[in-house]
């Protein structure tokens, strides 16, 4: 019985590590405010590069807006646009 019960966490434990996403909140933001600095777009060479330079990838990006909840995806965008208006002086 207690075999089949941790049999269970560690599948469930599994199910719930595979149901986030692969990047964590700060490096989105961290990728995304770098971007609105260098006034570069995603899809650009620059947005590449700046992805490339944070080690990760547009899929990351991706599949991290898909599963982030909408309060988080808020909060990502308000951290975002208070790091890219410091950046340009804005305060």
């Amino acid at each position: 019985m207690i075999h089949l019960i941790v049999s269970f966490v560690l599948a469930a434990a599994f199910v719930m590590a595979g149901c986030g996403p692969r990047i964590s909140k700060e490096t989105y933001v961290a990728a995304m405010a770098d971007m609105g600095c260098k006034m570069v777009m995603e899809n650009s060479p620059g947005g590449e590069a700046v992805l490339k330079e944070k080690g990760i990838s547009q899929a990351d990006i991706d599949e991290f807006r898909k599963k982030s909840g909408r309060d988080d995806m808020m909060a990502a965008a308000t951290e975002i646009a208070n790091k890219v208006a410091a950046c340009h002086g804005v305060k």
